[in-house]
């Protein structure tokens, strides 16, 4: 998974949006938020570049990581004696 760039949040009404730049190839996206900035949680896997976060405690501040997931090429190998 590659961490994707220019990750913008902006918070509102209980809410945190983040949008993103598109990764050519991703198929979808991992947002994990965390309240101590070391041990994050999965929150989302959004196929488009942003996410609303709905669940979030005003007054708390949350960090966010962003990484793109991309369809991996089939491996090939040979059985033989």
């Amino acid at each position: 998974m590659a961490y994707v760039s220019n990750v913008i949040l902006q918070t509102g009404n209980g809410q945190n949006f983040l949008t993103w730049n598109l990764v050519a190839g991703a198929t979808n996206y991992v947002v994990q938020r965390s309240t101590d900035g070391v041990t994050y949680v999965p929150v989302a896997s959004p196929v488009i570049n942003s996410y609303l976060d709905p669940a979030v405690s005003i007054g708390t501040n949350y960090f966010y990581q962003v990484g793109a997931a991309a369809p991996t090429a089939p491996t090939q190998f040979t059985l033989s004696q």
